[in-house]
């Protein structure tokens, strides 16, 4: 009876930490069209732009987190705290690009948040490994400083080419390798739903195609500086 209690409880809770997450990340958008200026970025990726505002936000809060959580800086009670409000965040930048998919590369992104849902909902059973791969967050904040760096025409400048390598390291290391390796932690040491692995492979199958697409844009940005 307790136990049921308890676990009714948590559930409750998670859902309103899911559902500040959404306000959250909604008012952020808002306040980033409001207040952060966007005059430097090519017009037809404005709406782009401020999405990539928010999305830096929430890589830092989940990243950070999930970091000091892995080192026992903090509790495990704490980082799910932090985790609930990346499913929020996860639903509302769904809706996002649902509403907007004409400007969004949007079947990516659409397999990417379903599988992130999926896999974050079910976090308890194999939490570690969620921490470890919320850690691909950090090379996102750096992906999306070169993006808008590219959109505001500042390609040539040292920091551009310096944020770019440390794009292709980190997603190298948080991504490409990262995720195949907990797919496979997750197959070996624990009896889950197959959903859950399918979701898993998928992100693996994504983040590859991701980074191809990276050192493709790379080696295109390259060329076209020599011209």
């Amino acid at each position: 009876m307790f136990s049921e209690i308890s676990y009714n409880t948590n559930l409750f809770v998670n859902r309103i930490q899911i559902i500040f997450g959404v306000i959250l990340f909604a008012g952020l958008n808002k306040l980033s069209r409001k207040y952060i200026p966007d005059s430097f970025i090519k017009k037809d990726r404005i709406f782009q732009y401020h999405t990539y505002t928010y999305s830096i936000i929430h890589s830092v809060l989940i990243s950070v987190p999930c970091l000091l959580y892995l080192f026992d800086y903090i509790s495990k009670t704490t980082t799910s705290f932090f985790i609930d409000l990346s499913i929020g965040y996860a639903i509302y930048d769904l809706t996002v690009v649902i509403n907007n998919y004409e400007i969004f590369d949007w079947r990516g992104i659409f397999i990417h948040h379903i599988a992130m849902l999926l896999l974050l909902s079910y976090r308890e059973t194999y939490f570690d490994e969620v921490a470890k791969g919320m850690l691909s967050e950090i090379a996102t904040i750096f992906l999306n400083i070169s993006w808008i760096l590219y959109q505001s025409n500042k390609t040539n400048t040292i920091f551009f080419k310096l944020n770019s390598i440390v794009v292709l390291i980190l997603y190298f290391f948080t991504r490409v390798l990262s995720f195949p390796y907990l797919t496979f932690t997750l197959i070996i040491n624990y009896n889950l739903n197959i959903i859950i692995y399918i979701m898993s492979c998928t992100l693996s199958v994504l983040n590859i195609y991701w980074f191809k697409l990276l050192i493709n844009k790379a080696i295109s940005v390259k060329n076209n500086k020599k011209e």
